[in-house]
Parts: structure tokens; C-alpha cells; sequence
């Protein structure tokens, strides 16, 4: 098998992707040697890094080599101060590449000048599972791509078939689509399309399983389920959810990206999600529902 090679401001773009959840202000590391060694994500803390990086959870970096990245909201120039620090505390790993990141832009010690991160992932060899789809490069960031929409109604079968290609291919939906994914909360389509989605990940489920039947299937699952739908039909749902004008749909939408998420195994991205559902509508049920969930394990992941 080839060796996909990227330079390290193409991995600090797709490490970004993997975490699926927004870091305002904090650091990563990226393991780069032959060994799976997880990537390790740390908001910005509050004591020294020198007695952050003392804890013994990071010892699975000693000697390892690395990749920094450091992650400010506000502009590149503190991220890249604060990678420096971050690499210069970093002792006990072989920090060889640094990064900085501030929303939508990037620049690596590399190649200093400032880019999209959405320009590098284009340059990104074209290789199955290496090339993250347009949903979860937006969700590395979560910047809006247009202003908040009204919920509209518009016809159920047409919608639930660009609900399951955007949750399938990762397709970024457009201003119409989030419109009528807000008209189909209002409208009770919830659990149709939550279900779509369920489905495309579980082989148990089928067009005759009802909502207790999804349920089961995702806190008590007797298989391990296909996570690419879950992910992206999750970040497909957390999409529309922040550019909905609608409190009470975004909030409908954003409980079912944070089930889909949890689902998938994203507990940092489904606890997200649902953080941003209970400010819309903290009154809704089907958010507190969810926000219970996330307190169980997903079964398949205790395996």
C-alpha cells in the first residue's frame, strides 16, 4: 500500500476535520509517526502548560513525533504565538512541525503564508476517507455561509431524498434546503427523517421501524453501525440548525445532529450540538430527551 504524504499544512487542515466540533481558543497535537497514536485536543487551560503536559495521561507522547497546532478566535498571530509556547513546553514529545489556526484560515511554520482551510483540503490527494467532505470542513470551523432562513414548507419525499445524499456524501445543504428542513420540524417529519438516516447505519432497521424502534437501535444497538451517515447526517442537521431564524426547529434540529453525533461515537461534537439546542429552546423536550442520552455510553463503543 502507498504512503499518502501531506505537508504539514494539508495534516494540520485534516486533523482539523477529524474533531468535527469547534476549538475557539486552544491547542492540538497530532501524532505523526507510523504508530496509531490518537490526536490529542486541549481548550486552552487555565494553569501552565508546563504542569499540563506533567499529567501522566500524556505520556503516550513521549518521544513521539508531533505536530502543533495552535487555535485562537480572534487572529493567526496568537494562534502562532501561543503553537510556539505550546511546542516549546512540549518537552517529552519531538514536536517537528507547528501550525496556527483562527477560524477559517491557517498557516503552518512550513509555508507561512495565511490560507483557507478549505483551499488546502482541495489540495488533498484523492483517496478514499482522506478528503473530508464539504460538511465536515465547515464544522471544523462553523463559520455561516448565509444569513438565518425561515422554515418553509415544501414536499416530504423530495426532502427526505436530499436529507439521505447530503447524510451519505457529505454534500454542504444550500439556503432552500435549511428552509424546509425547518418546515419539516414544524410539521412533525422529525423522526421520518431521523429515521432515514438511523437506517442507512443500522441493517436492522428497515421503512417499518418506529421511533422506539430507532431509539433501541441507537442506545442499545446489538451491532456496530456504519458511522460515516451518522456523522455527516448529524453535521448535516448541526448545519441547518445555525442557519435557521426559527428557535424552536433549530432546536428540533440541533437534538437530532447531537443523537446522530452521540451515535457515531462524537461525544465532544454531539455535546455541542445540543448545548446550542437547549440556548434556542431550552423548554424543549426532545432536546432534554437527547441531553439524557448523552449521559449512556454508545453500547457499540464499549466493545
Amino acid at each position: 500500500m502507498s504512503v499518502v504524504r501531506m505537508s504539514v499544512i494539508q495534516g494540520a487542515a485534516h486533523a482539523l476535520t477529524q474533531i468535527i466540533h469547534p476549538i475557539t481558543d486552544g491547542f492540538m497535537i497530532v501524532p505523526l509517526g507510523p504508530e496509531p497514536l490518537p490526536t490529542v485536543t486541549v481548550p486552552a487551560p487555565r494553569v501552565p502548560l508546563e504542569t499540563v503536559f506533567a499529567d501522566p495521561a500524556f505520556r503516550i507522547l513521549d518521544g513521539a513525533p508531533v505536530l502543533v497546532i495552535g487555535i485562537h478566535w480572534l487572529m493567526l498571530d496568537i494562534a502562532e504565538a501561543y503553537a510556539a509556547s505550546v511546542a516549546a513546553a512540549l518537552t517529552r514529545a519531538d514536536v517537528q512541525a507547528t501550525a496556527a489556526v483562527c477560524g477559517e484560515w491557517i498557516r503552518s511554520s512550513e509555508t507561512p503564508t495565511d490560507q483557507r482551510i478549505g483551499d488546502v483540503l482541495a489540495t488533498l490527494p484523492a483517496r478514499a476517507g482522506l478528503v473530508p467532505s464539504e460538511i465536515e470542513t465547515w464544522a471544523s470551523h462553523r463559520r455561516p455561509r448565509f444569513e438565518p432562513v425561515a422554515s418553509t414548507a415544501g414536499d416530504a419525499g423530495e426532502l427526505r431524498d436530499q436529507w439521505l445524499h447530503a447524510a451519505v456524501t457529505g454534500q454542504e445543504p444550500d439556503a432552500d434546503m435549511v428552509a424546509r428542513l425547518g418546515g419539516a420540524m414544524a410539521e412533525g417529519q422529525r423522526d421520518e427523517l431521523l429515521l432515514e438516516v438511523v437506517r442507512a447505519a443500522f441493517d436492522s432497521l428497515d421503512e417499518s421501524s418506529d421511533r422506539t424502534q430507532i431509539m433501541l437501535a441507537i442506545v442499545r444497538c446489538d451491532e456496530r453501525p456504519r458511522t460515516a451517515p451518522l456523522k455527516r447526517g448529524g453535521l448535516t442537521a448541526a448545519f441547518a440548525a445555525a442557519h435557521l431564524a426559527d428557535d424552536t426547529a433549530a432546536a428540533d434540529l440541533g437534538a437530532v445532529a447531537a443523537l446522530l453525533l452521540w451515535a457515531a461515537g462524537a461525544g465532544n461534537a454531539s455535546a455541542h450540538a445540543v448545548d446550542e439546542a437547549v440556548h434556542r429552546d431550552p423548554a424543549n423536550g426532545f432536546v432534554r430527551l437527547v441531553e439524557k442520552i448523552q449521559d449512556i455510553p454508545a453500547t457499540w463503543t464499549l466493545r
